[in-house]
């Protein structure tokens, strides 16, 4: 190649290296300079003087062919969600995001119907985080206040207390911070009532909750905020 000047630019792209995409922007470095004939440089292998527009959030591709450049837009790396069950995975190709696919990350994992362009939720996702918020309200009731102090009622404290009922007269007690407490027979009938009536009161508005969405159009269900009064 004969240039009338005093360096050339190569414009080098990958060619069948693992990992990278074929005739992707690489580097820029010199032609060699032919030593023995003048204005004569040799160009790279996998090179062409013709300069790449770089821009930021895409990557150039040479078009051998036609002898041009052409950029496409680089979401490589990032993380995408498919529309039909909200599965993440991370882009490894060039180009717009594939269709079923969206950059939009999920807001939490009951909204996973993706609908002009967002995320929401659907009957089946809304009830069950229905049942997960009764369920955590449920383990909550496994400490409970009581004259003063609070106890451990879950099921297996539960059912201590329970057989500590046939006990005649008052009993010392470990509450759960391991203090002694004197407390009786009528006093642990009323924590085991508490846990029992503060779980059916749940129960009950899961129920009432449960009935209220299933005659919820998709529409009203996409935007319901669950509230149980607690």
């Amino acid at each position: 190649m004969k240039e009338n000047k005093d360096k050339v630019i190569a414009y080098n792209y990958y060619f069948n290296i693992s990992g990278f995409e074929d005739y992707q922007y690489w580097y820029e470095s010199e032609a060699t300079k032919c030593q023995i004939e003048e204005d004569v440089y040799y160009m790279p292998a996998n090179s062409t003087k013709i300069k790449p527009n770089l821009v930021d959030g895409y990557v150039a591709i040479f078009d051998e062919e036609k002898q041009e450049w052409n950029n496409f837009i680089d979401n490589r790396g990032k993380k995408v969600y498919s529309v039909i069950d909200a599965i993440s995975s991370t882009v490894d190709y060039i180009g717009e995001i594939k269709e079923g696919f969206t950059l939009i990350e999920p807001t939490n994992i009951y909204d996973i119907n993706f609908v002009n362009g967002k995320w929401v939720a659907n009957k089946e996702t809304k009830l069950r985080e229905l049942k997960d918020i009764i369920y955590n309200e449920i383990i909550k009731l496994d400490l409970i206040e009581y004259n003063g102090n609070i106890y451990q009622t879950d099921s297996q404290s539960i059912l201590r207390m329970s057989d500590a009922l046939f006990l005649t007269g008052s009993i010392f007690w470990r509450d759960a911070h391991n203090n002694k407490v004197l407390i009786s027979n009528e006093d642990l009938q009323n924590i085991i009532n508490m846990k029992a009536i503060s779980i059916q009161k749940l129960i009950d508005k899961q129920f009432e909750i449960e009935e209220e969405i299933n005659n919820m159009t998709d529409k009203k269900v996409q935007k319901y905020k669950i509230d149980i009064g607690v």
